[in-house]
């Protein structure tokens, strides 16, 4: 049973925080569903990029209250190399 204390932490809770376990359960099957398929090394380099371009579009619109930041060309050019890196270990 939850103390009162405990529900009424959850009900301060912003909604999205709610998605997390959603979110972290789908990347865990992602990568358990892939690493067989495309190899561990293209999977955990994906999982980078992702991870990146993420924080990227965070970044760039000011998600989850972060401060605006817009996307440099060195950056997108950084993206495309990453990409370009998962090819190669995925190809070779």
């Amino acid at each position: 049973m939850l103390s009162k204390l405990q529900l009424s932490i959850l009900k301060q809770a912003p909604k999205y925080v709610y998605l997390a376990g959603f979110f972290g359960a789908s990347y865990v099957f992602c990568n358990a569903y892939l690493a067989p398929l495309i190899g561990t090394g293209a999977v955990v380099t994906l999982s980078l990029v992702g991870q990146i371009i993420s924080s990227l579009v965070i970044d760039q619109f000011g998600l989850l209250g972060a401060i605006k930041k817009p996307i440099k060309f060195i950056q997108v050019i950084g993206i495309i190399f990453l990409f370009i890196g998962v090819l190669g270990i995925e190809l070779y």
